[in-house]
C-alpha cells in the first residue's frame, strides 16, 4: 500500500496514515520498519511505539545499521528482543538505550493435526525424514540445506527432505535439486494448511537462515 519507495517518502506516507488512523500503538518490526515507521508514528501522536529486533543481532558493530536502528528507536517507548542473548547484544550496540530494552520470547502454539488432511502424496519411505517449514525466500537458506541433504544422503541412505512453503526462491531451489540429481531425496509440498500433520510424520525439523 505504501511502497516500494525511498525511506523518506515511505515515512511521509506513513505519517499521513498515522494521522488519519490515530493508532493506539505502532509496532515496527526490525530495522527497516523502525527506520521508516518509528519517527512518523511518534510525530503523529501514537500513544505507544514499539520496535522489535528479530534474531540474535550478534556482534553489533555495524555503525550504519545498528546505529541507525537505535537513532530511530529513540522515538520508541520500548525495544523488544526475542531472547536474552539478543537483548545483551542490542544493549552494546551503537547509540543503544538499554533502559528501553525488554525481552519477549518467541513462542507459538503447536500446529494442529487436521482430520482428513491430504498427506497421501508424501514420499514416505522408511528413511529419516527431515522437514523445513518456511517461506522460500531470504533470509532462509534452502540452497545450503539441499546441498547438505545431498552430502548426508551418501552416508544416510533413504534420507528425505520435505520442503513446506512457497516463495520467490522456489525456481532456484528446484534447479539446484535437479543439478545435484537428488529429486528422490527432496520433495516440494508447497504452501499448506495441514502443517501439523507433516510435522507429526517427520523425524526432525530443520531451519536455516543466511
Amino acid at each position: 500500500t505504501y511502497g516500494p519507495a525511498p525511506y523518506w517518502r515511505l515515512s511521509g506516507r506513513l505519517f499521513q496514515a498515522f494521522r488519519r488512523l490515530s493508532p493506539d500503538a505502532v509496532h515496527c518490526h526490525n530495522v527497516v520498519a523502525s527506520a521508516v515507521g518509528a519517527v512518523p508514528a511518534r510525530l503523529a501522536g501514537a500513544r505507544a511505539v514499539i520496535c522489535t529486533r528479530h534474531g540474535i543481532v550478534s556482534k553489533p558493530r555495524n555503525l550504519r545499521r545498528q546505529g541507525f536502528f537505535w537513532l530511530t528507536a529513540r522515538c520508541a517507548d520500548r525495544v523488544a528482543a526475542v531472547c536474552t542473548k539478543a537483548q545483551e547484544n542490542l544493549a552494546r550496540a551503537t547509540f543503544a538505550q538499554p533502559e528501553k530494552l525488554i525481552t519477549i520470547w518467541n513462542g507459538a502454539s503447536p500446529a494442529p493435526i487436521l482430520n482428513g488432511a491430504d498427506t497421501q502424496d508424501a514420499n514416505d519411505s522408511e528413511g529419516f525424514r527431515l522437514i523445513v517449514v518456511a517461506r522460500l525466500g531470504p533470509p532462509k537458506d534452502h540452497l545450503t540445506l539441499v546441498r547438505a541433504v545431498k552430502q548426508a544422503r551418501d552416508r544416510v541412505p533413504g534420507l528425505l527432505l520435505w520442503i513446506v512453503g512457497d516463495g520467490p526462491n522456489a525456481p532456484s531451489i528446484r534447479e539446484l535439486v535437479s543439478e545435484l540429481g537428488c529429486e528422490d531425496a527432496v520433495q516440494f509440498l508447497g504452501g499448506r494448511r495441514d502443517v501439523g500433520n507433516w510435522l507429526a510424520r517427520a523425524d526432525l525439523f530443520v531451519l536455516l537462515s543466511a
